[in-house]
């Protein structure tokens, strides 16, 4: 008996009282994603790579005859935990967002919040009219997004929504995500869940009309994922520093082409790097800009010659140092390290030759570890649990490990599929 059909038991067995065995019950399931690179360097117009495990988190879905909005949790009933939340539908529409944030404040409901905004949404933006449902998980502890479009797709919202009208929706849920939860799931997440499948890497460029490319992961070996608490209040200064320092310095690599333009007796009439960073070359950057590019940049300083080439928005404090240089080197880098990733695991799939199909593999882990070196070398973001981890990969590689690196869904991992465990 496979997953799904154990799961459905389960709810005929123990939730007979709500779900009635006379009416059909919808079910569906949801991967468990799995970042491999890139998810850092989301505003700097990157390549973002996931993949997705074999776990999966399984809803169940029927209507109600009542106006209310029973959820579910087996993984919370099994151990012995508060497992079942009701709310009347007019509260979700009606309840203020402030009141539904002390109300998740509390760890007894928390593990419902994201189904539950989903639902609010669904009703803000005018998808459908919801009637009472009865919904049960069967896993809480994995990223609330897999609940949110599990939910979704039990309404059947996916398949019949235009891509403006389905963007606006998850463009509400992380609103609402936001305000209420204190965090949110970027787009490049939203976009790719529906796309990603076992054995398989999805790309999503992180700008306009980016779409998504998968390609196979060679046989025999897969990504896995050690998930590790890496954010803090320190990460988070951190991050939005690296961040202005990136469009600080995006500015004047443009500067530096203007006058490389005039030189040549030409003007620059547009950004050739389209608004982001991540589309300027490597070598163009190692050659052109990065010997001119300040280590450290105050940022009153910048702003005394280059405050109408950025938008008022941008908050680039005047007395505060930005890592020009190491933010710059951190996003440029990151770029070339994805192409290289990809390029190798495609040599890898096409690979006749058991040992060149090994060095591809071998070089897709040292991009691994490179990307987690850069993170604390150049970003200045380290986590020890996460260091712990990659550490014993690497004294575990002839056990079947090829490398691994902290990113924004833990520690990936890339592992022969039977490698024992360390």
């Amino acid at each position: 008996m496979n997953s799904t059909e154990l799961f459905l038991q389960r709810i005929h067995r123990e939730l007979s009282a709500s779900f009635r065995p006379d009416q059909p019950i919808r079910q569906t399931c949801v991967p468990q994603l799995i970042e491999i690179m890139g998810g850092w360097h989301i505003y700097t117009g990157s390549t973002v790579l996931w993949t997705c495990s074999s776990q999966k988190t399984q809803l169940a879905f029927q209507p109600r005859d009542d106006a209310r909005v029973q959820i579910f949790a087996f993984d919370r009933y099994d151990s012995h935990q508060p497992f079942t939340l009701v709310a009347p539908i007019e509260a979700l529409i009606r309840a203020p967002l402030e009141q539904l944030t002390t109300y998740f404040s509390d760890p007894t409901t928390r593990w419902a919040c994201g189904i539950i905004l989903a639902i609010r949404a669904v009703i803000d933006t005018g998808f459908q009219r919801l009637h009472g449902s009865n919904i049960a998980i069967d896993r809480t502890s994995g990223d609330p997004i897999e609940s949110i479009w599990g939910v979704l797709r039990l309404m059947d919202l996916e398949s019949g929504s235009s891509p403006l009208h389905w963007q606006e929706l998850g463009e509400k849920i992380r609103l609402y995500v936001r305000q209420v939860n204190g965090c949110s799931f970027p787009d490049d997440q939203w976009r790719v869940i529906p796309e990603v499948q076992p054995g398989y890497v999805a790309q999503i460029r992180c700008q306009p009309g980016g779409s998504v490319v998968r390609s196979p992961i060679p046989a025999g070996v897969c990504f896995r994922s050690h998930p590790v608490a890496y954010q803090t209040s320190e990460w988070e200064t951190i991050q939005q520093r690296l961040q202005v320092a990136s469009i600080i310095g995006h500015q004047l690599i443009l500067e530096k082409m203007r006058q490389m333009g005039q030189a040549a007796g030409r003007e620059l009439v547009g950004d050739p790097t389209r608004g982001f960073l991540s589309n300027l070359s490597l070598d163009d950057y190692r050659r052109f800009f990065r010997p001119y590019l300040p280590e450290n940049l105050k940022g009153g300083v910048f702003l005394l010659e280059h405050r109408s080439r950025v938008l008022s928005s941008i908050p680039i404090h005047p007395d505060t140092y930005y890592p020009v240089r190491s933010a710059c080197d951190w996003h440029v880098f990151s770029s070339h390290r994805v192409g290289s990733l990809v390029s190798c695991l495609e040599k890898s799939n096409q690979s006749l030759d058991p040992d060149l199909r090994m060095k591809e593999l071998n070089k897709v882990g040292h991009l691994l570890y490179a990307a987690h070196s850069s993170l604390s070398n150049d970003a200045g973001l380290t986590c020890e649990a996460a260091d712990q981890i990659v550490a014993r990969v690497r004294e575990n590689e002839r056990r079947g490990y090829y490398g691994a690196g902290l990113t924004r869904s833990g520690v990936v991992i890339l592992q022969d599929e039977q490698a024992s465990e360390f």
